[in-house]
């Protein structure tokens, strides 16, 4: 059992008080992270499908297990390992802890906030601030040391991560780089606009929908743009891998939408009618949308007219989690609600606070969920 630490200050009197709350998890200590943790987080959501868990079922009825204060909030998504996982926040902390009790291991400050969630890969965990002065930066995972840092721009979208190169966007500037993750240095940059869904990998290419509607697809090796094709609308989500040649995206203006890579043919488009701000996934041969009225649409890939949709009577901006069975729902009101995929029912529902941007994550039996402001919290 770990404690909560709350710090009070009154600065005129100089008197410090210091109280702590007991909640079956973090710890204010800061040590290694143990060898043995596994930390391989390479993407969105872990997954370019973005469905991480559709092979799993998520907990029944569970209770709060842990819920830890790492830094005031996160805007991004957590990556989460077995064992060890990392969490970048909005008051420019970027936290390692372990994901079973929400212990701390390790923090340490970024110059400027954060605003894209970290990976996490080969003991290393990697991170990217906004703003003019915005960074990428590399820290080792076993105690947080700072191995390099690049100073790129405005990154607040996903990263990806290859084998050897690290690709962002950069939201004010408009480019997409790659930078070499053993050191840091740029490999290649390229014009691209503003994008707040970052890259997706699909094949040897890199795919950027910009906030101009522009899809650019890039050489992965050589930032050379491929392909430029006007979509006639943009993204706010990361995009979705459906094969080895077809990348999928939503839209605020309630489409999801089937690109082909490299040409950028537009292979299919679906209109659900309300905004979708969360990303598409795909699990198997069929393609989940959740709009914001939580109106959850089925599609299976490459036949629209076999489409279906389901009411779940909720509001989302998130990525829905995709069980083998269920649905599981972040809300803008700060509850995760678990909704039976056969009828759309609600098995289960429970309250975190603060505003919900991302899908929660569902690991080794634990749903696991950062809020904008508020404590990370685990439900087991």
């Amino acid at each position: 059992m770990a404690s909560v630490g709350r710090l009070r200050r009154w600065r005129g009197s100089g008197i410090v008080l210091i109280t702590a709350i007991s909640v079956n998890g973090a710890c204010a200590r800061k040590h290694a992270v143990p060898p043995d943790a596994i930390g391989e987080v390479r993407t969105y959501l872990d997954d370019d499908s973005r469905a991480p868990a559709q092979d799993r079922e998520a907990p029944n009825a569970p209770e709060l297990d842990w819920e830890a204060p790492l830094g005031r909030g996160s805007l991004g998504m957590p990556a989460v390992g077995s064992g060890a996982a990392a969490v970048t926040t909005v008051d420019r902390w970027l936290y390692a802890f372990d994901p079973r009790n929400g212990e701390v291991y390790w923090r340490t400050r970024g110059e400027t906030p954060y605003a894209a969630g970290p990976l996490v890969a080969s003991g290393r965990v990697y991170a990217a601030s906004e703003g003019r002065d915005g960074a990428v930066s590399a820290h080792q995972l076993h105690k947080g040391k700072r191995i390099w840092r690049r100073r790129m721009g405005d990154v607040a979208a996903p990263m990806a991560l290859g084998d050897s190169l690290l690709f962002a966007t950069t939201q004010a500037s408009g480019h997409t780089f790659a930078l070499r993750a053993g050191d840091g240095e740029v490999a290649w940059r390229a014009r691209t606009g503003g994008s707040r869904s970052g890259p997706l990998f699909v094949g040897s290419y890199v795919a950027v929908v910009s906030l101009t509607d522009s899809l650019f697809v890039l050489n992965a090796a050589s930032g050379e743009i491929v392909t430029r094709v006007a979509l006639g609308t943009s993204t706010a989500a990361p995009l979705a891998l459906a094969n080895d040649s077809t990348a999928v995206l939503t839209t605020p203006a309630g489409s999801v939408i089937a690109v082909t890579i490299p040409s950028g043919r537009i292979a299919w488009r679906h209109d659900g009618g309300r905004p979708i701000f969360g990303s598409p996934v795909v699990v198997r041969d069929t393609v989940f949308a959740l709009t914001s009225d939580c109106t959850l649409w089925t599609i299976p890939r490459g036949q629209t007219f076999a489409s279906d949709s389901m009411m779940l009577d909720c509001n989302s901006v998130a990525t829905p989690l995709i069980t083998r069975s269920g649905v599981l729902v972040a809300t803008v009101g700060g509850d995760i609600v678990m909704f039976d995929r056969s009828d759309g029912t609600r098995r289960w529902e429970r309250r975190v606070g603060g505003e919900l941007r991302h899908a929660p994550m569902l690991v080794d039996g634990r749903v696991l969920v950062a809020p904008i402001y508020g404590p990370v919290v685990s439900y087991r």
